[in-house]
């Protein structure tokens, strides 16, 4: 074989194949009671060859397990896929003719770590899991992350280009575990991420891979997030929901994190510690907000984009209807309304007399208790309720209904009447009540023991015209009835007093008149009457009937007086 088949070959074989790393097990996967496929195997006798999760030295990852039936193996699962996990070895058309080589790795062979400390290595050489297209000379596949080529240095000076990526592993992979190398070698190394290594490489023959290609070193890789929380609108009182996705070695904490806005420090969430959080029911004040997660494992932390929440008004809530209200003619009828929301709600009451078909608003009651003082068996039925408005809407709640009973009437008592024989007895009452009460008046002959009826007297006022001797020392009283049953009135009394007997006039008495002296005038022989008469005649006068007896007895004395005189004379 000539000198320069001899080299490509050599350069393709110094090619390291960076072992797979197999997708890290969900953060807060439990232990898995494996530590290798071979345990697997032996806890499985049946077990197929697929993918399995293990525990090594305290981690928790996937890996595929081959040859379960015979001598069980580990390969990693490389996530981020073949066309970046790539070796290849470029041909020279003047000095190795054929198709330039390209090798990529789905899987790669992993060695466990056997004691503490010691880094897990993958085989660049191993193609179990890996396609390849291109040949020279008898090449026919590349080592993974290895570029190199064969020209001399004036030929087309065309470099292969290599790739290691362990993204969505739990491993790492170090720049450093690759160098340049061959015969007037030319090339570079370079790490974009630390799982992340990129090689360039010609010469005569010469490339850029791994330095110990059948045992390349891995690290323990920090967490990855793979999707980060994202910005979050809902309503006032509702919950809002952050979520982050992370692969790599577990076990990986979670903590969230929140800031009031872009230029405020980041506070812990408390109690956050998975990659989901739930805020629940929310309000305008959180709204602005920042979160972010931070996760950690042994191998490193990572934080995630910051995602926002935006809080918008929220819809009235009634935490409290009113209530259906039951009170009697007269009373208040309170009602109650409990309301919620952010921003907090105004309220605003509405009535209905027709069932619910119309509603007008109540002026002025903008509370949540609604008081209508003094109601009447006219608002029985009536309908009532809240309406609750913010800038989330409008919320009505269900109607309660008013009903009102009827009031017992009330009704003054009568005052006692006192009036003369014939005249007029007159009493009234003040009587009230809803529905307006009827009257209607009795009378007690007996002091109270029995009663009937007044005919006719069916108003507040009763008048007796005119009253006699029998209607004296007799009760009368009112009686007040509505829907609510009947009240009766204290008794009052009358007092009839009787007219005074009448006087009769005694019948006037004739005295003589005594013999006049010598040289008198006889006086005329008149009666005590008739001289009164006479005077009252002389006047035109009439007595009173007192009077006239007042004077008869007069005349009488006077007569008696002018006989005793003319006794003594005689």
């Amino acid at each position: 074989m000539p000198r320069s088949s001899r080299l490509a070959t050599a350069v393709v074989a110094a090619t390291l194949l960076a072992a797979p790393v197999a997708a890290a097990a969900p953060a807060g996967a439990a232990v898995s009671p494996y530590g290798s496929c071979a345990d697997v195997a032996a806890a499985l006798p049946d077990a197929v060859d697929g993918t399995y999760t293990l525990t090594v030295q305290g981690r928790t990852f996937d890996v595929h397990c081959a040859d379960l039936a015979s001598a069980p193996v580990e390969y990693l699962t490389l996530p981020a896929g073949d066309a970046t996990n790539v070796g290849q070895t470029v041909a020279d058309w003047e000095n190795f003719p054929g198709e330039t080589i390209t090798t990529r790795y789905a899987r790669l062979r992993l060695t466990l770590p056997t004691s503490a400390g010691e880094p897990a290595t993958v085989d660049a050489t191993d193609r179990r899991f890996a396609t390849s297209t291109g040949r020279i000379g008898e090449s026919t596949a590349a080592d993974w992350a290895t570029g190199s080529a064969c020209n001399y240095p004036w030929g087309s000076l065309q470099y292969g280009q290599g790739s290691a990526d362990l993204r969505g592993t739990p491993f790492g992979v170090d720049a450093r575990s690759f160098a340049v190398s061959g015969w007037m070698q030319d090339g570079t190394v370079t790490q974009p991420s630390p799982q992340r290594v990129v090689t360039r490489g010609n010469g005569w023959c010469g490339g850029a891979g791994p330095t110990t290609p059948t045992a390349v070193p891995l690290t323990w890789a920090a967490p990855e997030v793979t999707t980060d929380p994202v910005d979050t609108a809902v309503a006032s009182g509702a919950d809002a929901t952050f979520t982050v996705a992370v692969r790599g070695l577990v076990p990986v904490t979670v903590r969230w994190e929140v800031s009031d806005d872009a230029d405020a420090p980041w506070d812990v969430v408390p109690d956050a510690t998975g990659t989901t959080l739930t805020l629940p029911a929310v309000t305008t004040a959180q709204d602005g907000r920042r979160f972010r997660a931070v996760l950690t494992s042994t191998a490193g932390t990572v934080t995630s984009a910051a995602a926002t929440l935006t809080v918008g008004p929220g819809a009235p809530v009634v935490t409290g209807a009113p209530a259906d209200v039951s009170v009697a003619s007269g009373g208040d009828a309170v009602f109650t309304v409990g309301a919620g929301g952010d921003p907090a709600p105004g309220v605003r009451w509405q009535v209905s007399a027709d069932g619910g078909a119309s509603w007008a608003d109540l002026d002025g009651e903008d509370g949540t208790t609604l008081t209508l003082a003094g109601v009447t068996t006219a608002a029985d039925g009536l309908l009532v309720r809240a309406v609750l408005t913010s800038a989330g809407g409008s919320v009505e709640t269900g109607p309660a209904t008013l009903s009102v009973a009827p009031a017992l009437p009330t009704v003054a008592a009568p005052v006692d009447v006192r009036v003369d024989e014939g005249g007029r007895a007159v009493f009234a009452v003040d009587v009230a009540g809803d529905p307006e009460p009827a009257v209607r008046w009795q009378r007690s002959a007996d002091d109270g023991a029995t009663w009937q009826d007044v005919a006719g007297a069916v108003t507040d006022v009763l008048v007796l015209d005119p009253v006699g001797p029998a209607d004296d020392d007799a009760l009368v009283r009112a009686v007040a009835t509505n829907a609510a049953g009947s009240v009766v009135s204290a008794p009052a009394r009358l007092e009839v007093v009787a007219a005074p007997a009448p006087v009769t006039t005694p019948t006037p008495v004739a005295v003589a008149s005594p013999a006049p002296a010598p040289g008198e005038t006889a006086a005329p022989a008149t009666g005590a009457a008739g001289a009164l008469d006479g005077t009252l005649a002389a006047t035109g006068a009439t007595a009173p009937w007192f009077v006239v007896l007042a004077g008869a007895l007069l005349l009488v004395v006077a007569g008696t007086a002018v006989a005793a005189r003319a006794t003594r004379l005689d």
